[in-house]
Parts: C-alpha cells; structure tokens; sequence
C-alpha cells in the first residue's frame, strides 16, 4: 500500500535510540494552516428544499480575509456559524467552537425578513462601540438551491451585517460521530464510551475572553456592553443529548455517496473545535502512522489536531472516486481562509464503513 504522506515511513530511530514519527504525517495543509494563521440547539428546525422558504438551520464560515481591517471585534467572527431561523420566528446564531453569541426574532415579508436582535454577548441589542444600539435590520432574501443569501437594506450594526451578509448561508450538516476515548497512557485502545475531554460543542476558546482579546485596553466603548439579560438570554439553548447509538457514516452502497458523506462530516466536525470527534472519520492505518504506531499517544495527537481547528476548513469531493477494492483515492477541494487547494485524499473501506486514510496530499 502506499504511503499515508506520499512516503514518509514510520518507526524511524533517531538520536539516542529515540523513536520519531515522519515529520510529514500532515502535509501541505498543515503548512497552509500555519500560513493563513456542537453548540446546543436553541431550536429544532431543518433546512427546507423549497427555495421559497426561509425558516431552517444554516452554517456560514468567516475567516478573517472576509473581513475589513477596520471591524472592530473581527476574531469574534472568525470560524464556523450555525445560525437558525425557526419556524416559530425564533432567531439564534452560534459560533461552533464558542457558542450561542446572538438570539432574538424575525419576521419575513415577501423577499424581505426584518431581524431583531434581544440578547446575547454579540447582540446588536446591547450597546455599540459608537455608544448607540441597533436591535432591528432589515435584509433582502432569496434562495439558490439550498443557499440563502441575505443582502442588508437597512442594518447599521456592522457584526450583524459581516455575519449575515459576507457569504451565503448553507444547510447545517451536524456532526455525528461519537467522540474518541482519550487516556494520558501511551498504548491505550482508541475505543471508548466516554470521552475524557471535550465533546460537541467544546472548544478551545471563550466568548468574552474573545471579546476582551479584540478590545484595546483603555478604549471607552471598545467592547459592546451586554445587559444582564444579554449575557443570560431566554431561550439559552441547553447541551443535546448524544445519539443513542454510533451514527452510520461512509456506508453507502455508493462509494462516491459514502465519501462524500465523510467529507461532510469532516467539515462539520472540525467545526466544533473537538479532536475527539474528528479522529474517528481517519482509518486504523492513518492513527498509526500519526502516532508512529505508539510512540505518540492519541491525546498528543488530539492536541495537535485542536490547534489545526482553530482555522476554519470545508472539504468537498472535486473529481470522480476511484476505486480498488477496499480503497480510493480522489481529489478534494479544501477551502481554508481565502484559499482552494485541490488536493489528493485516500479513503480506506473498514468494518464501519468508509474512513480518511490520509490528510491530502
């Protein structure tokens, strides 16, 4: 079989009889990482086929390319979003790695939607740095297949506008695999019930610590002042429960459906900022070899895969799947900042379906 990383090998000795992993387990996307330097469910809908409805749930990625330098406030919105429109005219908007920022209300009249803001650590509801508030906005809407794109007719909250306006918005795909079992000893089985850190929805960061982060110190106004009611919103959406049992992913009959349903949840998974749910979309063979069949535990593995999802990255399948037996090979847009990179991805067929056999090449 061929290499994971186009050649590297593991079990290298190096000095001292130490024993190192190939320094190429994560090619040319790592490099571009470094380059370019699940939230709760505050409602149930879905996202609707018709293109004449508005109510459902959507993601959007912003990276910081998306947005001028003179946003204030701008790393808050890098990342992932999942923004909701209920079919009750609940609104909720929540960055996948953090958490819910926004909720409030909406109101659809013909192509228009009139969206107000009422609580949340990003609501425009709350204070601004020009000392104003600006709850209501009004934006234009359509639909382009499954996209919604919205475009502001009037909304003076720039956060709000960045948000909903930079990119279109696209069906929410939710992560569904169960969270790797992690332990600090080296040898340990890859399998377990219980997750010792993490789990959808955890990230690495916080809400406020973001938002001191992006504030100058001493700066009046610097920081939208949450009222006691923003910082505790009404409809605080509560942690969902996990499948009752493991999500069957990559089983399609149809190689190319199977795939592209791992690249999916890939993208979905690497949105929550947790390792522990992305490391079960990868083959027995790619963990060994980026463990250098042991001499790295798995939680060192998840460390350097927590530190990869801080940036923002969706996976598509751009070519035709070819197959040989129980492995493919095709070629994948990987979108990461401002950039595509067509890259080339291996797959491997297990016991539970299709798995990730390498990470681009």
């Amino acid at each position: 079989m061929a290499s994971w990383f186009g050649g590297a090998r593991t079990g290298e000795s190096g000095e001292a009889g130490s024993t190192r992993r190939p320094v190429g387990w994560i090619p040319v996307l790592v490099a571009c990482v470094v380059a370019c330097s699940s939230v709760a469910h505050p409602f149930t809908v879905s996202a609707q086929d018709d293109g004449g409805d508005f109510a459902g749930e959507y993601t959007v990625t912003i990276s910081s390319g998306d947005l001028p330098i003179s946003l204030g406030l701008s790393s808050t919105l890098t990342g992932a979003w999942r923004i909701a429109f209920g079919d009750d005219g609940e609104y909720a908007a929540a960055r996948q790695d953090v958490g819910t920022a926004v909720t409030g209300t909406y109101e659809v009249s013909g192509d228009e939607v009139t969206i107000t803001d009422e609580a949340g650590l990003l609501s425009c509801s709350n204070l601004q740095p020009d000392g104003n508030t600006a709850p209501t906005a009004t934006y234009a809407w359509e639909k382009s297949g499954d996209l919604l794109r919205l475009e502001p007719v009037a909304d003076v909250c720039r956060l709000r506008r960045a948000l909903l306006s930079t990119n279109p918005l696209s069906p929410f795909v939710p992560c569904l695999t169960t969270p790797l079992q992690l332990a600090a000893d080296e040898g340990t089985d890859r399998n377990g019930e219980t997750p010792s850190a993490g789990g959808a929805g955890a990230g690495p960061n916080d809400l406020g610590d973001l938002l001191e982060e992006d504030s100058p110190e001493g700066t009046p106004g610097a920081t939208p002042e949450a009222s006691p009611e923003a910082a505790t919103p009404a409809t605080a959406p509560t942690e969902p429960a996990g499948p009752t049992e493991p999500a069957e992913i990559g089983t399609a009959d149809d190689p190319e459906d199977a795939i592209t349903d791992v690249l999916a949840q890939l993208t979905a998974c690497w949105a929550t900022g947790d390792p522990t749910l992305v490391l079960p979309l990868f083959s027995d063979g790619f963990i060994d070899e980026a463990t250098g069949n042991g001499a790295v535990s798995l939680d060192e593995l998840a460390d350097e895969f927590r530190q990869l999802q801080t940036t923002p990255i969706t996976w598509e399948l751009a070519g035709e799947v070819e197959v040989d037996d129980d492995e493919a090979s095709a070629i994948i847009a990987v979108t990461l900042a401002d950039e595509e990179l067509l890259q080339t991805f291996l797959f491997e067929l297990g016991d539970d379906g299709w798995r990730l056999g390498n990470f681009g090449e």
